[in-house]
């Protein structure tokens, strides 16, 4: 029935007063935490106690199967639940389930040591064990990521004073910063942040939360600190946290190495919202080109994000003289529909440059800046675009590709107006000369009805009577 080496015999005691003495000898080195000599003497009792002797047959072989788990033994799983299978009706039937329970604890078997600790009553739970008990009962529901039944229980064993209670403190802040309780979080990590279990990591906890709660100051005078004694990886941690403080903080030039560091170092996913920060301080101090590899790593997914990257990409090569560049990413910003005055100043520049760097040809130019007006009308660059329009139209020849281009336009202020009648005048005098004079006096009727020139005016006045 039990898995005991033969030195047990030669060991046990030459002479004997009595079972009861030796049961007491026992118990003394079982007190003395002599569990593997108390073993001995447990088991001796037990094989020479006769049957009348229940209690004491009973409890020498509690206590045996305690030495063996205070011991580690293999068979100490097998000698406790051989205990209550043989005496289910013993008083230390709890405390074999409780020893259980801990002897899972300590084998890592979360399943297990719940399994055995449920099945010690509450009236069995005195205020010797209970600390212990609601500790890793508690903890063993959060290995299982049972966060809820965890709670509890832990809260239970941080209220007691000793061992358990700063682990059960530090337990119910993770949990609480895993779903985003920063706040209580924050209060717990804050009481056991000099424990010297958890120093080494609830600062970087704190730090992060501070980050978080968007209070930057804090995560700079906590931050500075922690990464000067940091380890490598710790450095990485943190110096993303102090980047993206200094960054909220308009403090680019310090948020820089922050920054490079973070993201050449890190082994984690980085956020895209990381990249973006990293690209925008990088923007703000002139290093367009690191601007641009940051920002170009957002544009993946379309969102707000992306269109504003986009835009600031855009941005960042007119400052290089990129013009071709800039206008795919401008363009790229007005498509998207997130952040609508963004979408506009896409448009507004992507047009500004086709009129002012394209290579190619006024066509391009006029669809943008069409483009722009009709869409927006009202808007505090529409004089602007429409003189760009009247420059083009000034310049060009082709008087009708002009003029359809002006009719197509729903809002026309005075300079396309004063363009309309010019191109108009011009074109019936085209069609005249081709003695097209039909169509040349419906081109005149059209500039009379806008009689911004009077010289114009008077010619096409004329003209129209002539045809």
């Amino acid at each position: 029935m039990f898995l005991f080496c033969t030195q047990l015999f030669a060991q046990k005691p030459l002479m004997f007063d009595s079972p009861k003495h030796e049961f007491d000898n026992a118990m003394e080195l079982y007190q003395k935490e002599k569990y593997g000599s108390a073993q001995q003497y447990f088991k001796w009792v037990y094989e020479n106690t006769t049957d009348k002797q229940q209690d004491l047959k009973t409890d020498s072989y509690f206590y045996m199967a305690l030495c063996a788990a205070n011991l580690f033994n293999e068979d100490a799983i097998f000698l406790l639940h051989n205990f209550i299978d043989q005496y289910p009706v013993s008083a230390q039937v709890p405390q074999a389930y409780f020893a259980l329970g801990k002897f899972y604890f300590n084998q890592k078997n979360y399943k297990k040591t719940i399994e055995s600790f449920d099945l010690v009553e509450e009236k069995n739970i005195n205020k010797e064990i209970r600390a212990e008990y609601s500790y890793k009962k508690g903890y063993s529901f959060f290995e299982l990521n049972k966060f809820s039944e965890a709670r509890s229980l832990l809260k239970t064993a941080s209220e007691m004073e000793g061992l358990y209670q700063n682990r059960a403190t530090y337990y119910l802040a993770f949990i609480a910063y895993q779903e985003k309780q920063y706040h209580a979080a924050l209060e717990d990590f804050l009481k056991v942040q000099n424990d010297p279990e958890f120093k080494d990591v609830v600062p970087f906890y704190i730090v992060q939360i501070y980050l978080l709660q968007k209070n930057y100051n804090e995560v700079i005078v906590k931050g500075l600190p922690l990464f000067e004694k940091a380890n490598e990886k710790g450095k990485v941690d943190i110096s993303r946290c102090l980047a993206l403080a200094y960054y909220e903080q308009n403090e680019y030039e310090k948020a820089i190495p922050y920054f490079l560091l973070y993201l050449s170092k890190t082994k984690d996913k980085i956020d895209r919202a990381d990249y973006y920060a990293a690209g925008m301080a990088n923007f703000k101090i002139g290093n367009y080109k690191n601007a641009i590899e940051y920002l170009s790593k957002t544009t993946l997914v379309q969102d707000n994000i992306a269109q504003n990257a986009y835009y600031t990409i855009g941005d960042c090569y007119i400052k290089i003289e990129e013009w071709n560049l800039a206008s795919q990413a401008l363009y790229e910003a007005y498509k998207m529909d997130f952040l609508p005055n963004v979408k506009e100043d896409a448009l507004f520049n992507y047009a500004k440059i086709q009129f002012e760097k394209s290579s190619s040809s006024f066509n391009q130019a006029i669809k943008a800046l069409e483009q722009y007006l009709n869409e927006y009308p009202n808007s505090l660059h529409s004089d602007e675009v429409e003189d760009y329009l009247s420059k083009i139209y000034l310049s060009t020849k082709n008087y009708q590709g002009a003029i359809s281009s002006i009719e197509k336009i729903q809002h026309k202020g005075p300079a396309l107006l004063k363009s309309y009648q010019r191109c108009t005048y011009l074109r019936g005098l085209e069609l005249a000369n081709n003695k097209e004079y039909a169509a040349a006096v419906k081109n005149f009727e059209k500039s009379l009805t806008y009689p911004m020139d009077r010289n114009i005016e008077t010619s096409a006045l004329y003209w129209k009577a002539e045809a």
